[in-house]
Formats: C-alpha cells, sequence, structure tokens
C-alpha cells in the first residue's frame, strides 16, 4: 500500500507491503510523489520491479581488481602499489555510484599537490579501468567518472612535489654558499702562505 505524507519540506511517498522491504522517496512536489508512487506499484502488480543495488565502496573493487586482474598484467607490483595509495585516500570509502566527476577532481588536485603529474596520471588511469571492470564485467550499473575530468599534461612542473623538492631546493642554496666560502677562506690562506713564502729574508751582511 502506498502512502504520502509531507515530511519537511519535502512529500515522502512510501510503499509497505507484505514479506517485502518498504521503499520510499522524497520529492518536492506531492504530484510527484504520487506519480512515483503508482509507478512503482504498478511494476510490483507485474513482477518487474527490480530493487536497486546495494553499492559497494570503492576500497572493495580495488581490493577485487589487485586480487583477480592485476596478477594477470605486467606491471602488477606498481599498480599494487598504486592500489594502496588510492585505499589510503577518503574516495576509497565512497559508494562507487557517489563517485562522481566532482569527487575525481577533488582527488586529482589533491594528489597534485603532493606527487607529479605522471603519478597522478597513472593512478587516475588505474581508477578508470576499475570503474570499467565494475561497468563491463561486473555486473555494477556505474559510470566511469574519471572520463569526465581533464586529466594533469604530462610531466608537470617541480613545484608539485612541494615542500620536500622546496627543502631540497633550500640545502642545496646552503651547501653551494658553503662550497663558496670554503673556497673563498681557502683563497686567502693560500694567498697568505704564498706571502709567507715570497717574504725577503734578511742576510746576514744587513743585520746590524
Amino acid at each position: 500500500m502506498a502512502s504520502v505524507r509531507k515530511h519537511g519540506n519535502k512529500w515522502q511517498a512510501r510503499i509497505q507491503r507484505r514479506d517485502q522491504p518498504s521503499l520510499s522517496k522524497s520529492f518536492l512536489s506531492k504530484a510527484d510523489a504520487l506519480k512515483w508512487a503508482r509507478n512503482i506499484e504498478s511494476q510490483l502488480d507485474l513482477g518487474t520491479f527490480a530493487p536497486r543495488q546495494a553499492m559497494p565502496r570503492l576500497r572493495l573493487m580495488v581490493e577485487r581488481y589487485v586480487d583477480e586482474v592485476t596478477p594477470t598484467k605486467k606491471g602488477s607490483t606498481q599498480e599494487r602499489y598504486r592500489a594502496g595509495q588510492i585505499k589510503k585516500t577518503n574516495l576509497a570509502d565512497m559508494l562507487i555510484d557517489r563517485i562522481d566527476g566532482a569527487a575525481i577532481s577533488t582527488y586529482r588536485d589533491q594528489r597534485l599537490k603532493e606527487v607529479s603529474n605522471n603519478t597522478v596520471r597513472l593512478e587516475l588511469a588505474f581508477l578508470s579501468v576499475v570503474f570499467e571492470q565494475c561497468r563491463r564485467e561486473w555486473g555494477w550499473v556505474v559510470s566511469n567518472p574519471v572520463k569526465q575530468i581533464r586529466m594533469p599534461k604530462p610531466g608537470g612542473p617541480f613545484q608539485h612535489f612541494g615542500g620536500r623538492l622546496r627543502g631540497a631546493a633550500i640545502h642545496r642554496s646552503t651547501y653551494n654558499l658553503w662550497v663558496k666560502k670554503c673556497a673563498a677562506v681557502k683563497s686567502v690562506h693560500g694567498f697568505e702562505n704564498h706571502l709567507e713564502r715570497e717574504e725577503p729574508k734578511e742576510c746576514a751582511g744587513c743585520a746590524s
């Protein structure tokens, strides 16, 4: 039996039947809620209603891919490493149908602050094949959000390495300055030694 009630600023349609889990959905208008309820009840009566899949989180799909597909590929060690890096991020805890282009863009921009463009490109390529595997061979009704975003350019400026590179640059600059100072000190000492060697020696006949 279907019912429609006001819930906050929306209209909630709910369908309850014996031996079936209850179904509900909220709409901005009462008319849309009634329309949805009639449509679902019709599908239930005809036996054509297919319950929505319970979507897994990305972490599980990455782990399954690494277990089933990665061992068959060249470069499996590198792919396992990339999978491990992705599993450390917030993206891994999202349901795969909730990951859209905006979520992938956020992941891309954050990673570009930590690693090189090429590393991010490889990680995004790995995510793309995981979504394609989910969609084409594992039966999950999802799109590939990686195809919705702009990929980083190959290579990329060094500043993407962030603080580590700046620290290395500072260390290199300090080292170069130290080398220059040592060279200057060595030059001064060498000049002093040269003066000592060239200083005219007092002859015995000239002594008073």
